[in-house]
């Protein structure tokens, strides 16, 4: 799969967003009782 510079970025910044709301949502589902 042939990705382009900018859109390779674009990739990576979404991943990083994925990750993170999902670590978030981990986070407030280990706080819950």
């Amino acid at each position: 799969m042939i990705v382009h510079p900018g859109e390779q970025r674009i990739v990576l910044i979404m991943q990083i967003t994925i990750a993170s709301l999902l670590l978030r949502d981990n986070g407030n589902l280990a706080r819950l009782p």
